[in-house]
């Protein structure tokens, strides 16, 4: 393959020429890899870059104009302390892997895992649409603007955006739900170096998405909500009914009332347990009036937090969306402060 060296002046031309709508994103990335005493560490690629086995980007800044397609795993040089890889075309792998601030500017298919994490120093961005059997972000600013097609997507560190807003919040998602146990640590969390050896090695990381026994027949897998759909809409053009939520292994997460779409009336959370988690209500999508949040007696992904372990529930009293008060309990039902001592 060839490279060919630019200076900053050089790089901007041609991304004026090729991609005016990506000098606002990539000016400052740039300039980071300047210094007028050193020969210049920006290099071009001209056309397609197509490739046998993996391909690790070996240069601080690389930008190909065509596509990129590599049948193994296309990845950016985590060794560097910085860089900053755009492909202006399509890219195409087995399997991605980020560590510094990388751009695809148009579709990209992978056939595996699209794993992003630079510590939390960069951004990762896909202009056009995705597919990827999994996508986990463990550390990174990502950015999706185009449709998502993924059977997992998990946010572990910040939520995923599509530009304006979040498509994906943080911490969606358990990565037990997507990783085997050798590749999660005793907090059930990835082992990342682990996974790189195996992905690079071009082995397969991730489950196998299963439909649980006893799910109701037209439960549906929702990549962007990690969980099992079902819509009990009497017109589905309409959209007003209850929505069932059912996590990866089966058991009941939620069930709120829908109104045109928009969530309107009660709803239920469920520890895993079957015990229930939180209740209250929307309206128009707000939240609004009290919410009951309870203690599950086992084993939950449910979020409780910040209280006393004798706490057992709390009531949250909402107007206008936030929290003008909050009352504890405790297993008795006698009022407590929040440490758990009595009032």
């Amino acid at each position: 393959m060839t490279y060919t060296p630019l200076n900053l002046q050089q790089a901007t031309a041609l991304l004026k020429e090729r991609a005016p709508h990506l000098l606002d994103a990539v000016d400052f990335e740039m300039e980071e890899l300047l210094d007028e005493d050193e020969e210049p560490e920006l290099f071009w690629h001209d056309g397609d870059l197509t490739l046998e086995g993996n391909f690790s980007v070996d240069r601080p800044c690389l930008i190909v104009t065509g596509d990129v397609d590599v049948t193994g795993v296309f990845s950016d040089c985590e060794e560097l302390d910085f860089t900053l890889t755009i492909v202006l075309g399509k890219v195409k792998a087995g399997q991605l892997l980020t560590f510094g601030e990388m751009i695809l500017v148009g579709d990209v298919a992978v056939d595996e895992l699209i794993w992003a994490n630079s510590g939390n120093d960069y951004r990762f961005r896909i202009m056009g649409d995705v597919t990827a059997r999994a996508i986990v972000e463990a550390g990174m600013s990502t950015t999706l603007s185009g449709s998502v097609d993924a059977e997992f997507i998990a946010s572990l560190t910040n939520e995923i955006t599509d530009g304006t807003k979040a498509i994906v919040p943080r911490g969606h998602l358990s990565p037990k739900y997507i990783f085997p146990d050798p590749y999660l640590d005793d907090d059930q969390y990835p082992k990342e170096r682990d996974i790189i050896e195996a992905v690079i090695e071009q082995k397969t990381v991730l489950k196998d998405l299963t439909k649980p026994d006893g799910l109701p027949l037209e439960a549906q897998w929702s990549a962007t909500d990690g969980e099992w759909v079902v819509k009990a809409f009497d017109d589905p053009a309409v959209k007003t009914g209850v929505i069932s939520y059912y996590r990866p292994d089966g058991t009941l997460c939620e069930q709120t009332n829908f109104v045109d779409g928009i969530p309107d009336g009660p709803y239920t959370r469920y520890h895993e347990t079957g015990e229930i988690s939180r209740t209250g209500s929307f309206d128009k999508g707000r939240l609004v009036g009290t919410h009951v949040f309870t203690r599950s007696t086992g084993y939950t992904t449910e979020k409780f937090g910040g209280f006393a372990d004798s706490v057992r529930k709390v009531e949250y009293d909402y107007r206008g969306e936030k929290v003008i008060a909050f009352r504890c309990y405790d297993v008795d039902g006698n009022e407590v402060d929040k440490h758990g001592k009595p009032k």
